[in-house]
């Protein structure tokens, strides 16, 4: 019955779909950016953008750290790159190979991951158990979350995360003057990715191709900076 109500009343599917997605808060948190070396990164995406990312700390259990600038309240850019003497996560290997600063992932942020779980269910998308996750930031503070995928996930699928405490979010202490105007995907997926953009209500432009890209475009102070895998 529910289903014919909303195939013929669009409108209230809208209302449904934006009250299930207000409970969640769905936005794009963050953008990681592959580099083989964090500072060659760092002098690159300046070099783009004008903004030399802070340094925000180590991945203890994943051999990397990482430097940042925010693109806004809620959202910021994250320069990810193997740490010298460390064991690189198997998953992060490629990192080493890039020689460019390039767009290897995206996380939704979410202000009930257990909400989003059962969000994501209802649209028929499987996702992991919430894992906790943490990091020492210079300061000495540690930023704490918990992160869900989509399972099985893919190369451009995004993950979930829900920080522990909004008022430390990276966004909010990381240098400024960038924002984001847009992620573009190409996937052998783009069915699933369309499907998962769809359930939370993004904003997200996916495209069908054989092989997975990923471009993130930025205005920085009224300068358009495309970052993408081809990016130089």
């Amino acid at each position: 019955m529910w289903r014919g109500i909303l195939r013929n009343n669009s409108w209230l599917a809208a209302i449904l779909l934006l009250t299930a997605c207000t409970a969640v808060n769905p936005h794009i948190d963050h953008i990681m950016l592959g580099a083989a070396n964090l500072d060659s990164g760092i002098r690159e995406l300046e070099a783009l953008t004008g903004i030399r990312a802070v340094y925000g700390g180590e991945h203890p259990h994943l051999g990397t750290h990482n430097a940042l600038i925010s693109l806004g309240p809620q959202t910021y850019l994250e320069v990810i790159a193997p740490r010298d003497g460390a064991k690189l996560d198997a998953d992060l290997a490629g990192l080493t190979k890039l020689e460019h600063i390039t767009p290897v992932g995206w996380a939704v942020g979410v202000s009930d991951m257990r909400a989003l779980r059962r969000q994501l269910a209802k649209s028929g998308i499987k996702s992991t158990t919430p894992r906790p996750g943490s990091r020492k930031t210079p300061s000495g503070d540690v930023l704490r979350w918990e992160l869900v995928d989509i399972e099985p996930s893919f190369d451009n699928a995004p993950f979930f995360i829900q920080w522990a405490d909004m008022s430390k979010h990276p966004a909010k202490t990381s240098p400024g003057g960038c924002s984001l105007t847009s992620i573009e995907l190409e996937d052998p997926q783009a069915k699933e990715l369309t499907r998962i953009e769809q359930a939370l209500g993004l904003n997200v432009a996916i495209h069908e191709a054989k092989t997975p890209a990923m471009s993130v475009t930025l205005n920085c102070a009224g300068k358009s900076v495309q970052i993408s895998k081809s990016s130089k």
